[in-house]
């Protein structure tokens, strides 16, 4: 059986918060067998300065799915290159998912406060 979205939605929650992947006991295998992984992507603000922030997306042979997924937003202060690994098992379960280094951190610009 295979787990609800909803299901899918706590473990990446949990993922997120905990930075370890969550598994569920009804797992089976990811519907997606690619991540596409755009890295530094520099996402300006009000104020123009830019975020750095990687996106990983569900694809098959290679190729990004053109099917609408939920999105997940990571914001962290600890560098987002640590969350690389629950990104792409959540992206393997249909989420596409952005982590990005806060203001003044890492990659991104501005002042961290």
């Amino acid at each position: 059986m295979f787990p609800s979205p909803r299901g899918l939605a706590v473990a990446a929650i949990l993922s997120l918060m905990t930075g370890r992947p969550y598994h569920l006991t009804a797992q089976s295998a990811a519907p997606y067998d690619v991540v596409i992984a755009e890295r530094n992507l520099m996402i300006p603000t009000r104020d123009g300065k830019r975020m750095a922030t990687d996106v990983y997306r569900p694809a098959r042979n290679g190729v990004a799915v053109g099917a609408r997924f939920p999105v997940l937003l990571h914001r962290t202060p600890y560098d987002k290159t640590k969350a690389q690994t629950n990104a792409e098992y959540l992206a393997r379960h249909g989420y596409v998912v952005a982590v990005q280094d806060t203001r003044g951190r890492y990659k991104s610009e501005g002042q961290f406060l």
